[in-house]
């Protein structure tokens, strides 16, 4: 029995011995391109992707690089055979495991979006949390610019997103969302829009509203106020500001939680369809309301806000009803009753 024991004991030890140590698929830092963002512009032939990727360089220690980033492009059938001759045309392994954003313009989205999604779904090293953004201008405008604050435009996007899903889900997107929207034949997809902005010489990248999708099709945009409308009548909203003016004075009131329902139901052959929203709401800047009474302020105020989210969620449905786009999921909504 000791003998045994002892020969088990040598024969794991070799099978250890035998087996390498390390990651089996390792890589070094600096044999890699490490992706920030990724931009898909339609091609000048129907069937063909314009694809730009924005790829980090490391900083050496003694010195600092003028550019932050490289832009490689490739036009190609499809998203993947275009990453291919980027890979070719690059001295070093494209890392996408570190992507940040995918930027899509405004014609390629007209075209559809489900055949660019699904290669990144099935590509092994795209994470699930990558931002999505469609570009008013084309997606490689948007990449190479350098900002002052931030200059890599990838993890500028990124940054931005991540403070627009601060305040609301419904106000930014990602690869998640996108597959979960695609799924739902049903509900439109609304991603968030974003647009170059010149002013006094300095190039910056801000969020214009919001685009709308059918099936996986853009079909128009909604404008800040839409947007806003939108997020108050799907919601949660977790916090944000509304202005609010009357008669008397004006102010801003800080929104710092608001949640909808929906309530669908027939009348005769039409769909009925009831937003409730309840918002707590605080004063954060006020002006005017000169002689008036601290509770007749408040009353005031609290009808005025009302009144100023029906509208906004009233501008939401009526450029729903406009692009024939279910932006709120009443479709859905009617399926459960």
């Amino acid at each position: 029995m000791p003998k045994l024991r002892a020969a088990f004991l040598c024969l794991i030890t070799l099978l250890f011995a035998l087996v390498p140590g390390g990651c089996w698929d390792a890589h070094e830092i600096n044999t890699l391109s490490l992706v920030s963002g990724i931009g898909v512009d339609a091609g000048q032939n129907p069937d063909e992707y314009d694809v730009t990727v924005q790829i980090l360089k490391i900083a050496d220690k003694e010195a600092e690089p003028k550019t932050p980033f490289l832009l490689l492009n490739a036009t190609s059938r499809n998203v993947l055979e275009a990453l291919e001759e980027i890979r070719l045309m690059n001295n070093r392994e494209l890392y996408l495991h570190q992507n940040e954003v995918i930027v899509i313009c405004h014609e390629q989205a007209s075209r559809g979006i489900r055949p660019l999604m699904d290669v990144f779904l099935r590509y092994h090293e795209t994470r699930m949390d990558v931002w999505v953004v469609i570009s008013q201008c084309p997606a490689k405008d948007i990449l190479q610019v350098e900002l002052v604050q931030e200059p890599v435009t990838g993890t500028a996007l990124a940054r931005m997103m991540q403070k627009n899903g601060s305040l609301s889900p419904k106000l930014a997107v990602n690869m998640l969302h996108v597959t979960e929207a695609l799924l739902d034949a049903s509900t439109a997809l609304v991603i968030p829009a974003v647009c170059l902005s010149d002013e006094m010489g300095v190039t910056e990248i801000f969020i214009d509203g919001s685009a709308v999708l059918v099936s996986d099709k853009l079909v128009g945009y909604l404008d800040r106020d839409e947007t806003l409308g939108y997020a108050l009548g799907a919601g949660p909203i977790h916090s944000g500001v509304v202005e609010i003016t009357t008669e008397n004075g004006s102010a801003v009131l800080y929104v710092s939680q608001s949640n909808a329902s929906l309530k669908t139901s027939w009348i005769g052959d039409r769909v009925q369809a009831d937003v409730s929203v309840k918002a707590a709401l605080s004063i954060a800047e006020i002006t005017g309301f000169e002689g008036e009474s601290l509770d007749n302020v408040f009353q005031i105020l609290e009808k005025a806000a009302v009144e100023h989210v029906v509208e906004l969620i009233s501008k939401a449905f009526e450029k729903s009803f406009a692009l024939n786009a279910d932006i709120f999921g009443i479709g859905n909504s009617m399926g459960r009753t």
